[in-house]
């Protein structure tokens, strides 16, 4: 066997150093990444991607010098003449490459292992517990690539045939790749998870290990080593011509195969079902939920949907499952999205007593006409109008106060008016001016329309802006047209005459409120980074009300560390600190940054004239 390990040794040596230069080179550019380096995030995230990006490539590198290029250059047949059997040629070349595999594999755990140490504090059974899921799931791609590396010139073809194999199966079922053995150890989790290991992913990445390993085994040893030395010869004309036909055969199908069958239909057990006027919901029963009260909801949820349906024609509305979560503040909603599957899943608090069935049906109007629209209505050009309809929606049934209080806070929010580039630029009007008062904005410019078009042409414009589904197939490739465009067509009013007449009505309403508008405060904020070491800084704030508030106001401050790339932030990405006004309008947030970092923040507050929270806007600061 030594004699073995010392033939390959020597004939591989060459590619061996360089995978070993290569390897380092890698390692060393994960570390000085402060993503990867546990300066962000944990280090063990650096760790994940060695082995899923860089680990693959350096084992196909591996077994194709040590199994397939010994068959392909015929050079095993100089191993058959000495006195060693086949199988114990085999078992040296296995072992051999096991070792160099996982010697890199100990090398990257011990580098990103001595990174996270700086920042965490992680105890042997957390280390055991990462170490074995890296080492299980990389024997196991190892047995993998050696058994593929038997099938000689099929090997490459076999290996495109399972990625596109497996993309078919996980865009065509509710089959999830990365649930899957060996994929599962090296999950999102594998950084952070140090106390429970995902037993079953280990148990189904051991089996495929000793699968794969038996497989490399019979192709090697199968009518004496003729199999693969047949494997081994050089791909024919018609072979790769074949292969390439499946292989475009299996990318068409899942083309068209998602194109025709689009999603499955959802469903949820034990749940209260409401079924009318082709509007179907069902009401979750779990967490004591009475089912008179899921009745009452699905009631009012199908009663208030059906008018919206009527009112932007909209085509097919998805099923609405709503779970109950009492974990969630009556006024906090959520949606989640379904794997290749039809309808529309969201969780709210609907048991507590001061949850507002209203203003849940209005939220859900708005989740419910993306959906719909597979996200055509949520377009950043267009996102005004949803959130405009939204809110005049939600308005239908209110009385003139609550009408007015919408034209207060578009009138406090945007003193200058709507512009074309505040609605081109939607997602930043939104970062800048807050949720409460964007929305607000939307809606005086539909009640302008509403004015100035008949109800049938806005009807006409709202469904071709935001309520028909985007074209499908070559269709898709067309230029989409513009909604100035859109509204121009529908209702003969150009973007140019709808901006002037809704900033010459928003200048009526503000001359109208300007007393009311004037005893509203206006929240400001400043954020310092004080150096607190040579590295490190300190967040220093300071904010303010004019005029001042006549009771104190809970301000909360929203921070996160920031991707070099800007995007829009998710709710479970930002740190809340609240500090309480005047009492403490200035002070240190319990963060310390490190330079080079970026670093975005923004204040809010409830301010009760207009019943919503206002906001400095979300600020974005490279550390220094």
């Amino acid at each position: 066997m030594i004699a073995i390990f010392a033939k390959e040794l020597r004939e591989h040596a060459l590619i061996l150093v360089a995978c070993g230069c290569f390897t380092l080179l890698v390692l060393f550019a994960l570390a000085v990444n402060p993503d990867f380096n546990g300066q962000n995030a944990s280090a063990f995230f650096g760790f994940r991607s060695f082995l899923l990006f860089f680990y693959p490539l350096y084992v196909i590198v591996l077994t194709s010098r040590i199994v397939a290029r010994e068959y392909t250059g015929k050079t095993q047949l100089f191993l058959e003449t000495l006195p060693v059997s086949r199988a114990r040629v085999l078992t040296g070349k296995f072992l051999l490459g096991l070792a160099l595999a996982l010697v890199v594999v100990a090398l990257a755990f011990h580098t990103f292992g001595r990174l996270a140490s700086r920042h965490e504090v992680i105890d042997r059974h957390g280390m055991g517990i990462i170490a074995l899921r890296a080492f299980a799931y990389a024997g196991c791609i190892y047995a993998f690539l050696f058994a593929g590396g038997l099938l000689g010139r099929y090997r490459i073809a076999c290996l495109l045939l399972l990625i596109v194999g497996f993309s078919l199966v996980d865009g065509t079922s509710t089959f999830r790749f990365e649930e899957f053995g060996p994929i599962r150890l090296v999950g999102h989790d594998l950084a952070y998870e140090r106390t429970r290991l995902p037993t079953t992913a280990l148990w189904i990445t051991a089996g495929l290990t000793v699968g794969f390993v038996a497989l490399g085994y019979v192709l090697a040893l199968m009518r004496e080593g003729t199999v693969s030395a047949l494997l081994a010869q050089k791909m024919s004309q018609r072979e790769k011509v074949t292969i390439a036909c499946i292989l475009m055969g299996m990318i068409f199908l899942k083309t068209f195969y998602d194109e025709a069958r689009g999603p499955r239909p959802f469903d949820l057990a034990h749940a209260v079902s409401i079924d009318r006027s082709k509007i179907a919901v069902k009401i979750g029963l779990g967490q004591s939920v009475e089912p008179a009260r899921a009745e009452a909801l699905g009631g009012r949820i199908v009663a208030g949907l059906t008018e919206l349906q009527s009112e932007l024609a909209l085509e097919e509305l998805p099923e609405i499952f709503v779970l109950p979560a009492r974990e969630l503040d009556a006024d906090t909603y959520n949606s989640g999205t379904l794997k290749n599957a039809r309808g529309l899943v969201v969780q709210a608090n609907f048991a507590a007593d001061d949850f507002d069935d209203g203003d849940f049906v209005s939220w859900l109007a708005r989740e419910l006409v993306e959906t719909a629209t597979r996200g055509r209505a949520t377009e950043e050009r267009r996102r005004w109008l949803l959130d405009g309809f939204s809110t005049d929606w939600s308005l239908r049934e209110s009385d003139d106060d609550a009408r007015r209080r919408e034209t207060l806070r578009a009138v406090y929010g945007f003193p200058e008016g709507p512009t074309e580039e505040l609605l081109h630029d939607w997602a930043s009007t939104r970062e800048r001016h807050g949720e409460c008062l964007s929305n607000a904005l939307a809606y005086t410019g539909i009640r302008v329309l509403r004015e100035m078009v008949d109800p049938a042409a806005l009807r006409r414009f709202l469904h071709e802006a935001i309520a028909r589904r985007p074209s499908r197939g070559v269709r898709a490739l067309a230029i989409h047209e513009a909604p100035a465009s859109e509204m121009l067509r529908t209702t003969g009013v150009s973007m140019t005459a709808f901006l002037a007449a809704w900033r010459s009505r928003l200048a009526e309403d503000s001359r109208a409120l300007q007393g009311s508008v004037a005893v509203v405060p206006r929240l400001s904020a400043t954020v310092d980074l004080v150096p607190a070491s040579a590295t490190g800084r300190e967040v220093h704030y300071r904010v303010a009300l004019h005029p001042e508030p006549p009771a104190p106001v809970r301000i909360a401050f929203l921070t996160s560390k920031l991707d070099p790339f800007d995007r829009e932030l998710e709710s479970k990405e930002l740190v809340i600190d609240e500090r309480t006004y005047p009492a403490l309008r200035d002070g240190v947030l319990p963060r310390t940054l490190s330079r080079g970092e970026r670093f975005g923040w923004e204040a809010t507050a409830p301010i009760e004239a207009l019943d919503c929270r206002v906001t400095t806007g979300f600020q974005r600061v490279d550390v220094r």
